[in-house]
Parts: C-alpha cells; structure tokens; sequence
C-alpha cells in the first residue's frame, strides 16, 4: 500500500493540517520530533493577516510556528505557539465528552514502539489491544502528548506502509467527538467526503482502549481518501456527551482546527464570498473558514 501519493480529487477531500496550539514550542517539538521522529518541515515566526483571519486571532500573539510530519505524507501537523496562552482544552475534559480528540499515526511493530515509548518514559493511557473491522485486524494505542494533546497509534495487520526509525507513519486519521454523528456527516459529505467506513464497535477490547463503562459502544464513521491516512474519524457514544468545541478557539491550547484540501471549487461555491488569499507557508491559497454542526471549526483550501 503506497501512502502520500495516491490521494486525487476524485477521492474527495483530505485532512491536510491538524493545527494545534502550544505555550512551549521546544517542549512541543521534543515530543513529536525526538520522542517520535517526526520532521520540521517548515518554520514561520510571521503569521500573516489572512490567515489570522481565518483563525480568528488577529488580537493574539503568535510566536511561531512549525510544520511537523513526514515530507511526502498528505496530513501534517500544524504547530503554533503562542505568547499568552489560554485554557488547555484536554486538561479538565472526560474522555468521553464532545471534542477534538485524538491525532491517529500510523505505527509498524505497535508492541516493540509501545516498548520503547514505555522505557523513554512517555504518558501511556492503558494498554495497547487488537481487535478486528471489515475483516481488517488492528493494533491501537493511546498515550498523551504535550498540553494534554491525544495521539492514538495504529497498526494494521498485514499492511505495508512507511514508518520512521521510530516506527511511526503519516497520520491515519484525526478524531472528532460528536454528540449527532449522522448531522456531521451530512455536512462532511456535502463536501465532497468520502464515506470509508460506518461501523460500530463494542467489545472488552473497544472499553478498554476509549474507557468505555461495561456493555459501552462506540459509533465511527470515518471520511476521506481510499487509502487509510488523513482521514476525519467522527465517533460518537451511547449516551449524553458534554461539548467543549466552544472553547476551541484561540488563545486555548490544543487541538483548534483541521484544515482540509482537495475540495472541488464547484462545491464551494456558496461559500465564495467569504474566500479569503492566505499564505501559511509561503504559497498563498484560496481558504475558507467553516463550522460543522458539532461546532468543529475547520479551514478549507481549493
């Protein structure tokens, strides 16, 4: 399976950003850099007026920013640090609740990774579990990055995808909490998303990994490309869920937004007049920003 490259517009769109907030950049870069292997791949200490914008932050004092990721992967992650920073969205939230929850990476060999993560002395949330869907096995993992950041790890028996010395691939996926799934991906496939999977899971393995009570489950659809990376995973649980996506705005630290590409400028249409010219890493793009029904902000290139 060749990842990075695959992906065209017939496909719809794909994640191309996961923006994320810090208060400690060099912290920050430790974690995603030293401890995964992950890349800089761009560094900007300018943030110009379009894209603060977009953001809603032109009254907020950006630092820097980093561009992280493998160089040929679709989905990259999106670092912005900040001078005053606000909340941190994960600290005080259950797991369970409605939010920007976890960045999914690709991993070869997750139980030798866990391993070495476990010894260098990383936050590990559980343990690692298999389970099967649509006759694919997996192996998942979940442990904790800086400001409280979820990073979920996954293997997929069988595959065969590029990993770092650190065993870590491109991310598969990015995880929203949502209370109405089927609203979400309304709005998803509206568009142009790609419905991959709609499953829904249960089973001691599944209660372990999210923290599911006894007899819980778990609803998932996940939109993007054909190849498994870059996608948006919506999740939903079987019973009420608080929603923090309100507080998901600048200066808070954490997950903010997601910004996808690959959208058909004919389904944008509607949206043309609030299209805006900004350069994040020195090419400029037509961006537009967006809210899903959930209150999810993403940003959107075509």
């Amino acid at each position: 399976m060749k990842l990075g490259k695959q992906h065209n517009n017939d496909e719809g769109f794909n994640i191309n950003e996961v923006i994320m907030t810090t208060a400690d950049i060099v912290c920050a870069k430790k974690f995603w850099c030293d401890l995964l292997g992950l890349e800089v791949l761009a560094e900007n200490n300018v943030t110009d007026t379009s894209l603060r914008q977009l953001w809603q932050a032109q009254n907020v004092d950006i630092k820097n920013r980093l561009l992280l990721g493998h160089k040929h992967s679709l989905c990259k992650i999106h670092l912005v640090e900040l001078a005053s920073p606000g909340i941190c969205l994960r600290e005080h939230t259950n797991s369970l609740d409605a939010q920007a929850k976890t960045i999914n990476l690709l991993v070869k060999d997750l139980p030798k990774v866990w391993q070495r993560l476990r010894e260098l002395g990383a936050d590990l949330k559980g343990e690692w579990v298999e389970y099967e869907a649509q006759g694919q096995t997996y192996r998942d993992a979940h442990i904790i990055g800086p400001d409280h950041v979820g990073v979920g790890l996954v293997e997929i028996i069988g595959e065969d995808y590029p990993v770092n010395l650190c065993g870590i691939g491109e991310p598969v996926s990015f995880t929203f909490t949502v209370d109405n799934i089927n609203d979400e991906q309304d709005f998803y496939r509206d568009l142009g998303g790609q419905i991959r999977l709609d499953e829904k899971f249960s089973g001691p393995a599944i209660e372990s990994l999210v923290g599911l009570p006894a007899g819980g489950s778990l609803n998932m659809k996940l939109i993007g490309p054909k190849a498994p990376i870059a996608r948006l995973e919506l999740v939903s649980y079987d019973h009420p869920m608080i929603n923090h996506y309100s507080k998901a705005e600048f200066p808070a630290i954490g997950v903010l937004l997601v910004h996808l590409e690959g959208i058909k400028e004919e389904v944008m249409a509607e949206h043309i007049n609030h299209a805006v010219e900004a350069s994040p890493w020195g090419i400029s793009k037509k961006m537009i920003a967006l809210q899903a029904p959930s209150g999810a902000r993403i940003t959107v290139s075509y």
